[in-house]
């Protein structure tokens, strides 16, 4: 929104809300109005056939129509229900603080398999939950009607951790640290309102380099010599970053200060005596200190060490004072592998940069993983392993278990796909139990609570780092921050401005903004750089970085809070411009060019996906609807058609009945040239609101249903195709099923309309449109998207391969480094690493289009098969798979084909997914240092055509796909949603337990991890 940097365009002309559980208010929250117009904009082109409303002039074929068109219909409601339960989940209510009573009624009433037993229990639980869970008959049977393999206890969890969050009041002091404001000498104990304390002119501004007299960008040589030095004495990979050196702070004295500030006087020799002495004395009284506390440690005989694993973390204590012990805290359904490292000897958990072999003793199971407050003095906490066949029967011994002990780590063994490693210290090495969840936000809330009672809390201080100037802000956290935090709004409160709207990011976002701007407008006086930041960023938005991926921090300040407290060691905390799909490119000789437009409409095939004219000794026509989503077109069958009402309304159930225009534009939104939607404040918010869901619920219910599709970017040309090279036979089908009358075959407004599609395999495709007019516009508009999507996908492989280099230039890295930098870190290069933002945008959390993630993968469906390449689309709710070959049945030579035909759908809300490292085990032991000798004998490609090159190990191109068991038991043959074995297999195609996916380097693959946890976590009930 550049035109709304302008000072006039920031006057707000009018402030209303409107419900934060609206689809709208979820898509504004993340983009402004009008490119959340331009993105949800279709074209639909030329007419609908004839034969599609099924006339009276077919005769008895009519009846055949209607019905092939019913019976289609229903099929389309079956995909439309996930699709659906998507889009529901992407716009709760704000279910962080909602009581929970009232999601469940909620989400009983939409999904139907929650527990009815647990969710209407009170608030604080006052016996075992393994008793309340199934501890008599009448529940007993009550759960065999709802009990499934998929037990979610995602509600129950999230009341108990919102609810001590809750109760902590501002008396305590500082709600993470446990300390009051005025006991704490490095920091002024001033107060947070901007208005209250005028910001220095250089107060918290840092620059993160060793010395202050570098310049802003670092050299090669300043960051090699750090990089050879974390190298030499490293240890902890967060150990050495770089010095923050912070400026001198202002003579004035703060009128809410405690400490006031001397002006400066020269030194003289007197003084310095003073102060040596002094000094003498302070360390003499500290090495006093020192060797009393030593011999309190040894009287103890080690009680001090077993009362270090008592509660640190104020919410961790809130949450166990309110159990038993032996009673449960939390339960979740999650993916676990035990496993032995026999030389792991470090203080930290175990990670992927660990050096020491694991040892598998249990392979990647389902398990239902119980934190119990524990009776035993030496810890307060453990973790149980239920099977997960064996429903709610947490009473009984467990299969595996471990102690909280003072010995035991925790963290993060891969923060991309947010795997945690537990790992318990032995004689001799260690025990690693790798936990899988598969909803994201279970996985930070579970470790923010189990590392709150192992570990103690440090104060909560945002470090915020600003990418191009290398400048740096301490914000601490001020206690009552948490306070507004619980205090959510079910509105959005948006501010209409002359141009577009100003929306409140969240109580979190705007605390640091506030700090962030007042310290910025105060420095720009003497920083230039700030300056020519602020004008270059109009849009900021936090993020966090490790290396070259970003995580871009969702709305939910309560989620922001949680991962920041996980990741400000690992990661840096960065404000830069919000990354989203652009509307424009530029390409290289200056030319910027407007995204076009999505098309859709029905055409006819005059080749089948084969590209062949004449099928089964028959020539070959059909109608299809054809529809482009960023680089694809998709065909469907024609009764699989769901075209776009002509109205921004809601359609009528009569409507699909009533004639088509030939041409419009769809535009749910209707953004004006002033940057407003016009229905945004208006009485039929709601109804509007639902359109623009159902909308994109078509969208992507079409892709779903999609038979193949074309990979636009592998388009040679798209011309017109001569009518007198078709066969009779197809020209008059095509009359009698789009006009219904044979006799218009000389007409050539009408019969001299068909295009082809030339491919870079020389391939053909050739389409009809009903008329020539239509023809040309659907060959205008497909040119347009085939030369925009050329530049975009060459613009993206360009900055990749330009912030690779830079990276490896800057850290001096090697390709091997930077392509396999988990395994090669040493923690000091994200600070000055270069991120990928363009491919790590924010399409993850805000679905600005329907298809999240798409590109060519390999995959396989166990350990011994044979990687095939597919093109895969990540649709909300799905993971679909197109084959890129086909191949002859006699002689097993592979075909030229135009089209990649559908190969199978995976619904991927209850997966898991796992990747890098720990996908070693799901791949075949195959470099032996032949590939080194014999260049050319890797099993894929590691030059690709576009100049790309992959140094990767395989385990860091590749990504797990788990499913676990896909249907319930045998007893419940009846409950809904439990597919008999043939449909089982029919709708996941294979017979195995996983999938595993390769890409072509480590970045992409990183790509695809995250926006497929993003998706999958849509299906948690929880925002």
């Amino acid at each position: 929104m550049s035109q709304s940097t302008d000072t006039s365009t920031r006057v707000s002309l009018e402030t209303f809300k409107i419900p934060k559980s609206s689809f709208t208010a979820f898509r504004l929250s993340y983009a402004p109005a009008y490119e959340v117009g331009e993105h949800a904009k279709s074209v639909f082109l030329g007419k609908a056939p004839d034969a599609w409303y099924g006339g009276q002039q077919y005769g008895i074929l009519s009846r055949t129509l209607k019905r092939a068109k019913k019976k289609v219909k229903s099929k389309i409601r079956k995909s439309k229900s996930v699709v659906d339960y998507s889009l529901r989940q992407t716009v709760p209510e704000t279910a962080w603080w909602r009581n929970v009573d009232e999601v469940c009624e909620d989400t009983e009433s939409e999904e139907g398999m929650r527990l009815p037993d647990i969710n209407n229990e009170p608030a604080i639980p006052q016996a075992n939950l393994s008793n309340r869970i199934g501890g008599d008959e009448e529940s007993s049977a009550r759960e065999s009607q709802i009990e499934d393999t998929t037990l979610d206890f995602n509600e129950y969890n999230d009341r108990i951790f919102n609810e001590a969050l809750a109760e902590i009041d501002s008396e305590v002091g500082s709600i993470i640290t446990g300390e009051t404001p005025a006991a704490r000498m490095s920091a002024r104990n001033v107060s947070f309102d901007v208005d209250e304390r005028e910001c220095d002119d250089q107060d918290h501004l840092q620059i993160p380099s060793i010395e202050t007299s570098r310049a802003l960008s670092p050299s090669k040589e300043h960051v090699t010599s750090i990089m050879a030095h974390a190298r030499s004495n490293s240890t902890d990979p967060f150990v050495n970053k770089p010095q923050s050196v912070r400026f001198e702070p202002s003579l004035r004295d703060s009128k809410h200060s405690r400490i006031s500030y001397a002006a400066p006087n020269p030194e003289t020799e007197e003084r310095n005596r003073e102060l040596e002495c002094e000094y003498i004395k302070a360390h003499k009284k500290h090495l006093k200190t020192l060797k009393k506390i030593g011999h309190m440690a040894q009287k103890s005989g080690g009680k001090a060490r077993k009362g270090g694993s008592r509660v640190k973390s104020k919410v961790a204590h809130k949450i166990l004072s309110r159990f038993k012990p032996g009673e449960i805290v939390r339960v979740d359904r999650m993916l676990v592998q035990i496993s032995r490292a026999d030389e792991f000897t470090s203080m930290v958990h175990y990670s992927e940069k660990s050096t020491s072999e694991l040892r598998i003793t249990r392979r990647w199971r389902e398990y239902n993983v119980v934190l119990r407050k524990a009776d035993d003095s030496s810890a307060l906490l453990t973790v149980q392993f239920y099977d997960a066949k064996r429903g709610k029967r947490f009473e009984e011994k467990p299969d595996y278990k471990i102690h909280l002990l003072p010995n035991v780590r925790v963290g993060f063994f891969s923060h991309c796909d947010r795997t945690i490693s537990v790992t318990q210290t032995l004689d001799t090495g260690a025990r690693v139990a790798l936990i899988n969840a598969k909803y994201e936000n279970v996985a930070f809330t579970w470790l923010f609570i189990v590392k709150g009672i192992l570990e103690g809390d440090e104060e909560v201080v945002f470090n915020i780092s600003f990418p191009g100037i290398r400048q740096q802000i301490s914000i601490p956290m001020h206690p009552s921050m948490i306070k507004e935090i619980t205090r959510t709004s079910p509105h959005l409160e948006i501010d209409t401005l002359d141009y577009g709207y100003h929306i409140s990011q969240g109580v979190l976002p705007n605390y640091l903004r506030d700090r962030i701007y007042a310290k910025l407008s105060h420095a720009t006086h003497f920083i230039e750089e700030v300056k020519e930041w602020l004008a270059k960023n109009p849009e900021p938005w936090f993020c966090y970085k490790l290396y070259d991926r970003v995580e871009w921090v969702p709305r939910d300040s309560k989620s922001f809070l949680i991962m920041h407290k996980l990741w400000h060691k690992s990661h840096s905390l960065n404000i830069r411009q919000a990354s989203r799909p652009p509307l424009s490119i530029e390409d290289h000789h200056g030319t910027v060019w407007g995204k076009p437009y999505p098309i859709e409409g029905f055409l006819g095939r005059a080749t089948n996906t084969s590209g062949n004219e004449v099928s089964n000794f028959r020539v070959f026509y059909k109608i299809s609807y054809f529809y482009t989503v960023e680089n694809i077109l998709f065909l469907s069958k024609m009764f699989n058609a769901i075209p776009p009402s002509p109205t921004n309304g809601l359609r009528d159930p009569d409507e699909e009945d009533a004639m088509l225009p030939e041409f419009f534009i769809k535009d749910p939104y209707e953004v004006d040239k002033h940057g407003h939607i016009p229905w945004l404040n208006s009485p039929d918010f709601t109804n509007r609101d639902k359109h623009t869901v159902d909308e994109l619920e078509r969208k992507i219910v079409q892709i779903v249903r999609a038979d193949a599709m074309i990979d636009l970017l592998q388009v040679k040309h798209i011309k017109s195709h001569s009518y007198k090279k078709l066969f009779k036979e197809q020209l008059y089908f095509h009359c009698m099923f789009w006009h219904s009358s044979p006799r218009i075959l000389d007409d050539e407004n009408i019969i001299d309309c068909a295009l082809e599609l030339e491919l870079q395999n020389d391939s053909r495709f050739i389409l009809m449109a009903p008329s020539r007019a239509c023809r040309d516009e659907w060959l205008r508009r497909l040119n347009e998207l085939v030369a925009y999507y050329k530049i975009a996908e060459g613009h993206r492989v360009f900055l990749a391969s330009k912030n690779r280099q830079r990276n490896m230039e800057t850290l001096d890295f090697s390709e091997y480094v930077d392509s396999n930098f988990v395994n090669e870190s040493h923690g000091f290069e994200t600070p000055f690493s270069v991120a990928n933002d363009h491919i790590f945008d924010m399409s993850a959390i805000s679905m600005s289009s329907c298809i999240l993630m798409s590109g060519y993968l390999y995959q396989k469906h166990k350990k011994h098969a044979n990687f095939a390449a597919f093109y895969v689309v990540l649709c909300p709710g799905h993971l679909i798979l197109f084959s890129i070959a086909k191949r002859s049945k006699a002689t097993g030579a592979i075909k030229v084909t135009p089209c990649y035909e559908h190969h199978i759908t995976i619904p991927i809300s209850e997966c898991f997914v796992y990747s890098g490292n720990q996908t070693a085990f799901d791949l075949v032991e195959s470099d032996n240092g032949s590939q080194e000798k014999h260049s050319g004998r890797n099993h894929l490609p590691r030059i690709y055509p576009d100049g790309w090159k992959s140094c990767e190990e395989e385990s860091q191109l590749c990504f797990t796909l788990w499913f676990g068991k896909k249907r319930k038991l045998r007893h419940q043959l009846e409950v809904a949603n439990n597919p008999t074995l043939i449909s089982m297999v029919r709708l996941l195609g294979i017979t195995g337990k996983s999938m595993v996916f390769m890409t072509r380097s480590r970045v992409l693959r990183e790509a695809w991890v995250t926006k497929l946890l993003k998706e999958i976590t849509r299906f948690s009930g929880i925002s």
